[in-house]
């Protein structure tokens, strides 16, 4: 479905899939080795997830906007909801089967998207992916309805623009007064109020991708990856220096945007490999949602390594594959379609 004159663009389908397959790995490290780079490869690989969820949303955000009206939101968000909320309530109630939930309170919170609204502490946390979840559910809820409230008193270009700076800017700036350095994954890195200048850092990219050179996104693309590499070899920075956590935010919004920007000047003309990198970034939602699941049966496996490596790729990408053709896929065909 294109809109507003979007273009799709094949390499990001497959950025989809690689931070999707990331966060997973990077789950399994951390559950073999429990290695501090594993978990920030994990916290990494979600930032990367929130900007490019900006990016591809930006032109129905912009259709909304653009029209101005109650329908088209309504479609907006029943198209999000219609495409995000029914496996997510699937890998909840999966979840529950295999691990502690608390009780039903505790469910509820989860399948309601307010488990970590402000401070992600839920006890237990049974499904500790799902704060990126929440952060992307609320951002469906509060940017077009930020965006048509700006829009009121300006054109629907500078309402996108200057509605996703104010975001960023005050976001950063809260972030940096209320952050004393303690429990800062849980306090704010992956509370919902705090973290929804991530995406619209993925809107801005849009707005701009077609008006920055490429010298400037090469140049904040280098200098942002020297610095998340400074962090990975340094994990112990991230935890315990305040202005680095602050900074990380930032620097990740602003770099892989960067690399967003990038991978949009790749023409892809191979037929199969357009289809390839399309199948790959269709399973990605449910590699995301149940990576947890798998990883809990093969907790205790006495497979080397490698082999283990390989029988998780397999299992997850083969069960990914089955649950977007066996149920996604059918639920993708109710949603309704903007009227032009």
């Amino acid at each position: 479905m294109h809109i507003l004159g979007s273009r799709h663009y094949p390499l990001l389908d497959f950025y989809r899939y690689s931070a999707a397959m990331l966060v997973s790995i990077a789950h399994l490290l951390s559950q073999q080795y429990n290695l501090p780079q594993a978990e920030l490869l994990a916290s990494i690989s979600v930032e990367l997830f929130f900007v490019l969820s900006g990016f591809v949303l930006a032109p129905q955000l912009f259709y909304v906007t653009k029209t101005n009206s109650k329908s088209t939101l309504l479609t907006f968000l029943a198209r999000r909801w219609i495409r995000t909320v029914p496996p997510y309530c699937l890998a909840i109630l999966g979840t529950c089967i295999i691990l502690d939930y608390g009780n039903e309170l505790n469910i509820l919170r989860f399948l309601t998207y307010t488990q970590n609204f402000i401070s992600d502490n839920s006890e237990p946390n049974f499904f500790h992916v799902g704060w990126s979840l929440s952060i992307e559910e609320w951002f469906y809820v509060i940017a077009p309805l930020s965006l048509l409230l700006i829009r009121k008193c300006l054109n629907e270009k500078k309402a996108i623009m200057i509605t996703a700076v104010i975001y960023i800017v005050a976001l950063n700036l809260i972030r940096f007064f209320l952050n004393d350095g303690q429990d800062w994954g849980e306090e704010i890195r992956r509370s919902v109020i705090y973290r929804l200048d991530a995406i619209f850092f993925g809107i801005v990219a849009y707005q701009i991708k077609d008006k920055i050179f490429s010298i400037h996104i090469l140049i904040a693309l280098f200098f942002g990856l020297l610095y998340l590499a400074f962090i990975f070899l340094n994990p112990i920075v991230l935890m315990t220096n305040v202005f680095h956590q602050n900074f990380f935010i930032f620097i990740c919004g602003l770099t892989f945007s960067a690399l967003i920007l990038i991978a949009t000047k790749v023409k892809i003309s191979n037929n199969l490999v357009v289809l390839f990198f399309r199948f790959v970034a269709n399973i990605s939602y449910s590699i995301y949602l149940f990576h947890i699941m798998i990883l809990m049966f093969l907790a205790e496996s006495k497979l080397d390594i490698l082999s283990l490596f390989l029988f998780y790729f397999i299992i997850l990408n083969l069960f990914s594959s089955i649950f977007y053709y066996g149920f996604e896929l059918l639920i993708l065909k109710s949603r309704p379609s903007y009227q032009k």
